[in-house]
């Protein structure tokens, strides 16, 4: 299992927010979203805002590769009333199926992924990075002015096959990404 977080792991939503509300950039590189008001994405607005979010280029690909090997589970802050919203977006960009459980701040997304046994976390948030950790399950980060210097970031999706390894993902690597001509688990040659 892969648990995946959705906003500014996928779907690029500061963009959104730095057009909606301007002058806030440099507060970014500290905090995890770009300032605005408390409750803000259960409001139409915030709504709207993740619903026009782009994914990041590549995305889509790489975690339909890995879900060919290891299903997908996506663990979204995004509120309960976001969850409906938050299927239709990554249908709509062709991500793999999965369940999405909102409502999950970094302490939930760690207790998620021990219960459905995951063996990657990928998030945006270094807390939930952190949380992960501690639980044993290895994370990579999609890296972001406040997380830069975190964990395995990867700043590019089809750059995360390499960072996969370092993080210690080696056999999810190997089963999702197999070299031509090779059986899976045999020796070359073989």
């Amino acid at each position: 299992m892969i648990v995946c977080d959705v906003d500014n792991t996928l779907a690029d939503v500061n963009a959104v927010l730095r057009e909606r509300f301007p002058g806030n950039a440099e507060r970014e590189s500290v905090c995890h979203w770009a300032p605005v008001p408390e409750g803000y994405f259960a409001t139409p607005g915030g709504l709207d805002a993740m619903a026009i979010a782009l994914p990041y280029p590549g995305a889509a690909e790489m975690l339909s590769t890995l879900a060919r090997v290891e299903p997908v589970y996506y663990l979204t802050a995004r509120p309960t009333c976001a969850a409906m919203l938050t299927t239709q977006w990554l249908s709509r960009h062709h991500f793999p199926d999965g369940a999405v459980l909102a409502d999950c701040g970094p302490v939930r997304k760690a207790a998620a992924a021990v219960e459905l046994g995951a063996c990657l976390g990928l998030d945006d948030d270094p807390q939930a990075a952190w949380r992960y950790r501690v639980a044993g399950i290895p994370c990579c980060l999609y890296s972001q002015p406040y997380n830069a210097r975190d964990f395995c970031a990867f700043t590019r999706w089809r750059d995360l096959r390499g960072v996969l390894d370092a993080a210690g993902c080696g056999d999810l690597v190997a089963r999702a990404f197999p070299r031509r001509g090779w059986v899976v688990g045999a020796a070359p040659g073989a």
